[in-house]
């Protein structure tokens, strides 16, 4: 969605990305956008580049072990293929970290790019220092959503503890149990329930399908993104409350105007939740609340988007690189 939304927010600017083919196909319909299979292919290809531009939300978490937080700040500082070719970072969050050699280098990498936006005052707080750095609400505030209609619906979306970096040490089954719970309390109220995997490759779908398993009802479905954006935003809208365990199922649901009940799974949510202003109900991974009224508390009384304000402001992630644009266009005149 993030890449997406940049190709139609620019579309008279040629777009190059580096994507593997399995996911190519999420892209086929942006005019704009060439898809490259590898950076050789990218590099071999001999395009003119003007500017980088590293887009999404959870790129810089710490590992888990720490013997590889130096590996895997070579690997980020790797999303540069280009030196001598200006870089921007667009809508990330950082960490969650705990040491400071993580954040030590990082800042180090980070004085090198030419600006990065934040999604939440926390991350931009850790760099505030350096003038090239500002935050705004998370960039999909901005994204055009299809109009829908609402249905007796309840969206579930889900996660699987695979243990990658930046989820806690949980348990798996009592989050599926108490998933279970809630689900079976809205179809006992003769809702329709439809478990949201948003990444089948990181396990949404297993933990999807085991709670439908246990719910043995022809209420509850399974709604898969397979790289139709489209399809899978129409069947999120369609809900009149979400239970969102993934990051944009909360974002989702507040654009689009359905309450949320959020289950926070690292920092990145908390820091979100409290920047954003949620003044609702909301769980942690680790002990989902199952008491029905806590639950149904923000759909009960309709708490949905924090504050409008989040829409306005979060076009803000674009303002250097509009600027950057017009001058290149300017230039190129």
């Amino acid at each position: 969605m993030f890449v997406d939304y940049i190709c139609r927010r620019y579309p008279n600017i040629q777009f190059l990305i580096v994507c593997p083919p399995e996911y190519s196909c999420a892209f086929s319909k942006l005019e704009n956008l060439k898809v490259f299979h590898s950076e050789k292919e990218l590099r071999a290809s001999l395009e003119p580049i003007s500017l980088q531009v590293l887009i999404g939300g959870s790129l810089f978490m710490e590992p888990r072990n720490p013997k590889d937080i130096y590996s895997k700040f070579i690997s980020n500082t790797r999303y540069r293929v280009y030196e001598d070719i200006p870089m921007i970072i667009i809508g990330a969050n950082f960490g969650p970290y705990k040491t400071d050699l993580h954040l030590l280098l990082h800042q180090s990498w980070f004085a090198s790019i030419n600006h990065i936006s934040f999604r939440d005052d926390y991350s931009y707080s850790l760099f505030k220092n350096f003038s090239h750095v500002t935050w705004a609400p998370d960039i999909l505030f901005n994204y055009s959503l299809p109009e829908v209609k609402r249905t007796r619906t309840i969206v579930i979306s889900c996660i699987q503890n695979d243990h990658r970096i930046g989820l806690p040490d949980y348990d798996e089954q009592s989050y599926i149990m108490s998933l279970c719970k809630i689900a079976q309390s809205y179809i006992d109220m003769d809702y329709r329930v439809l478990l949201a995997s948003f990444c089948e490759k990181q396990g949404d779908g297993q933990v999807a399908r085991k709670i439908i398993n246990r719910l043995c009802s022809k209420k509850a479905m399974l709604i898969s993104y397979e790289g139709d954006i489209l399809s899978f935003i129409s069947n999120i809208l369609s809900a009149e409350y979400i239970i969102g365990t993934r990051f944009h199922s909360i974002i989702l649901g507040w654009l689009g105007g359905i309450p949320v009940f959020p289950i926070s799974y690292n920092s990145k949510t908390e820091e979100m939740l409290k920047c954003y202003g949620f003044n609702g109900h909301y769980s942690n991974i680790k002990s989902v609340s199952t008491d029905f009224e806590y639950v149904d508390y923000n759909r009960i009384r309709g708490i949905g988007i924090p504050n409008l304000s989040l829409v306005r402001n979060a076009g803000k992630h674009f303002s250097f690189m509009d600027k950057y644009l017009s001058e290149l266009g300017d230039a190129n005149e």
